[in-house]
C-alpha cells in the first residue's frame, strides 16, 4: 500500500513538472490579443532548499523565475534566502535578502532587497491561520532607493490524517510602495500543497495580481509551481 501511494505521488509530481515544461513555457512565448494588452499570463517556477539548523531556526534558499506572454523573457528571476527564527510557538521572525533581475517593456535592471518579516501563526486542528508582515528596502540600478510594506494574511486547511501530507491554502497580499506613495498592488492566490516524501514537497497554485502603478501590466494571471527540497 505504501509503495502504491508513493507511486501515485511520483506520478502527480511528474504531471506538474510536465505542465511547467510543456505547457507554461510555450505559453510564455506567445502574445496576447490586442484587446488584452493590460493583462498578462505568467508562469512562476520556484525551487526552495530548506535546512533546519536548530529547533528554532530554519533556513530557506530560494531560486525563482517568471516567464511572461507580454514582457521580455525571463521577465524576472530571483535568488535569495530566508532565515526563519521561531521565537515562540505562534511567532516567527524572518530576516531575508533577495537579489533579483527584471525586464519589462523599455526598462531592465537589477536590485538588492533586504527584508524583515514578522509572522504570527495560529493553529487549531486542521486549520492554520497566519499573517505575514514584511518591511523591506529596494536598492536598484536605475532608481533611487525606496522602501515597501507587504501584508499577507493566509489560511491553510490540512486534508487527511498526516500532519504534513496534503493541504489547501489561500492568501491575499497588499503592497505599499514608498516609490509610488500608496497601496498600489494586490495579490490573491489559491492552491494546494502535497508532501511527496519527508524531503520533497510540491505546491501548485493560481495567483492574480493587480497593479495601479509601475512598469508591470495592470493585471497578471499566474500559474505557479513551487518545489521544496528539505536537506535536514
Amino acid at each position: 500500500m505504501l509503495s502504491q501511494t508513493k507511486s501515485v505521488c511520483e506520478i502527480w509530481l511528474g504531471a506538474m513538472l510536465f505542465y511547467v515544461v510543456y505547457v507554461s513555457l510555450p505559453l510564455a512565448a506567445q502574445s496576447l490579443p490586442a484587446g488584452l494588452r493590460g493583462t498578462d499570463f505568467q508562469s512562476w517556477d520556484e525551487l526552495d532548499a530548506l535546512t533546519r539548523l536548530s529547533s528554532h531556526l530554519d533556513v530557506t534558499w530560494i531560486a525563482r523565475v517568471r516567464l511572461s506572454t507580454e514582457l521580455p523573457n525571463p521577465t524576472h528571476y530571483i535568488f535569495g534566502t530566508d532565515w526563519n527564527f521561531g521565537v515562540r510557538k505562534n511567532l516567527v521572525l524572518t530576516p531575508s535578502y533577495y537579489y533579483d533581475s527584471y525586464r519589462a517593456v523599455g526598462v531592465s535592471g537589477h536590485r538588492h532587497v533586504p527584508i524583515f518579516a514578522i509572522t504570527p501563526i495560529f493553529t487549531r486542528g486542521r486549520l492554520t491561520l497566519s499573517d505575514r508582515n514584511r518591511f523591506g528596502g529596494r536598492f536598484e540600478t536605475n532608481a533611487a532607493p525606496s522602501w515597501f510594506y507587504r501584508n499577507r494574511p493566509s489560511i491553510d486547511y490540512r486534508i487527511g490524517a498526516s500532519q504534513g501530507g496534503t493541504s489547501l491554502f489561500a492568501w491575499d497580499e497588499i503592497f505599499y510602495f514608498s516609490k509610488y506613495g500608496g497601496w498600489t498592488r494586490n495579490r490573491f492566490a489559491a492552491g494546494g500543497r502535497k508532501a511527496i516524501s519527508e524531503r520533497l514537497t510540491a505546491n501548485l497554485y493560481y495567483q492574480r495580481e493587480d497593479n495601479k502603478a509601475g512598469t508591470q501590466p495592470a493585471h497578471i494571471n499566474t500559474i505557479a509551481l513551487l518545489v521544496e527540497l528539505r536537506f535536514r
